[in-house]
């Protein structure tokens, strides 16, 4: 049976904070209220819900105005990931959303695996491809990555903004781009990109926390009820 609850903290895949969602009853009983992660529905919490409206609208515009930020910091940006290969530009293992989350953070840029769109769900050869990278409220990034043949073994990423480059570069980076989407065509083990770019240096952003007052004053409102 069906449990109606009201979030207090955003939750992957079920809400935001402040949501009144239907949850299956051992889900909600036994791990969001147990955590403190949701209250049950119920009139008196309804009613403190209401009156914080106004409070959880800008807590949404704040995170549209991060999306928005980071967004303007990763469109256009190159991934670049080298990676053992064959001669013939298989890779020994496959990239994965993981490899771009860890060339973020790098600089200090924080996205989850899920927000990775890659053209497969592991790449498997050496090659340019297109990304996309989504963010919140149906905000999103294009991106480059940049696959690289190695001898060596290892996976090794960076991170490359288009300003970096110079002209030549970037005609020869969008042809290869093109190439890729239509055929998946290998490429040569060519490193001489990759002595000329820089790691682009940005300043870190951080998410803003959920807002304490409001989850507690609908958690005790809940236990009062309770008792």
């Amino acid at each position: 049976m069906g449990m109606k609850v009201i979030l207090l903290q955003d939750i992957e895949d079920l809400g935001e904070e402040g949501d009144v969602c239907v949850v299956k009853g051992g889900f909600g009983r036994n791990f969001l209220l147990p955590q403190k992660m949701a209250v049950p529905f119920n009139t008196s919490t309804a009613s403190i819900l209401k009156g914080k409206q106004k409070l959880l609208l800008e807590k949404k515009k704040e995170k549209q105005k991060l999306a928005k930020s980071v967004q303007g910091r990763l469109e256009g940006v190159i991934f670049e990931i080298t990676a053992r290969a064959s001669d013939t530009g298989k890779l020994f293992g496959s990239i994965h959303a993981v490899h771009i989350v860890e060339a973020c953070l790098k600089e200090e840029i924080h996205i989850n695996k899920k927000d990775v769109v890659l053209p497969h769900k592991h790449i498997r050869e050496a090659g340019v491809y297109t990304i996309t990278i989504q963010l919140y409220d149906q905000h999103h990034a294009q991106c480059v990555l940049k696959v690289l043949p190695s001898g060596e073994s290892g996976i090794y990423t960076k991170i490359i903004l288009p300003g970096d480059l110079d002209a030549s570069e970037k005609t020869s980076l969008q042809q290869e781009d093109e190439v890729s989407t239509t055929s998946s065509s290998k490429i040569q083990t060519d490193a001489k990109d990759s002595s000329k770019s820089s790691v682009a240096q940005t300043k870190s952003i951080k998410k803003d926390s959920d807002d304490e007052p409001i989850a507690k004053q609908i958690e005790n409102t809940s236990n009062k009820e309770k008792e």
